[in-house]
């Protein structure tokens, strides 16, 4: 599980974490099937017709009972996609945060032409706060209650109705 840990976001390595404590706990059948609340379940060394392993790609209690079962790695590159990767993810942030204002303001002037769902909105908010939540935790103590203390200002001013205007960027 150590490999997962270096390879993953903290996020995905506590998805795949939860799913190999479960593990212990699938119920494989003698023709290489699982027997789940899902019903029957196909399962191989990289992949699963569970919800989890559709949903996420990300190696599910099945896969990871079989990889233990037959004696197999249990970390295996294939079962590490690169949207759950940490070297995807600082990529990721890097690119973003290099981005001139000017493109900033052109891509968000497009993703404005419609009106987003409730669901829309709550899950492009929580891609931004997940990384808030990362980049605050990644530093001393002294920023941490420094950022923390400007993260409850914001959220403050936001509950009273207030607009925050960012400057310095």
């Amino acid at each position: 599980m150590l490999q997962y840990a270096e390879t993953l976001t903290s996020y995905a390595y506590g998805l795949v974490s939860k799913q190999f404590a479960a593990s212990p706990k699938t119920s494989p059948q003698e023709d290489g099937t699982f027997l789940s609340h899902e019903g029957l379940l196909t399962v191989s060394s990289d992949s699963c017709s569970c919800s989890f392993f559709r949903t996420t790609n990300l190696p599910c209690r099945h896969i990871l009972r079989l990889h233990t079962d037959s004696h197999m790695a249990v970390f295996t590159d294939t079962l590490a996609p690169q949207r759950w990767r940490r070297d995807f993810w600082y990529t990721s942030v890097a690119t973003s945060a290099d981005a001139p204002a000017s493109v900033a303001m052109v891509q968000g002037s497009k993703r404005r032409n419609r009106i987003l769902t409730e669901t829309e909105k709550f899950r492009e908010a929580k891609v931004i706060t997940d990384e808030l939540r990362y980049v605050t935790s990644q530093c001393g103590m002294t920023d941490f209650k420094h950022r923390i203390s400007q993260l409850h200002c914001l959220l403050q001013s936001w509950k009273a109705g207030r607009d925050v205007y960012i400057t310095g960027l």
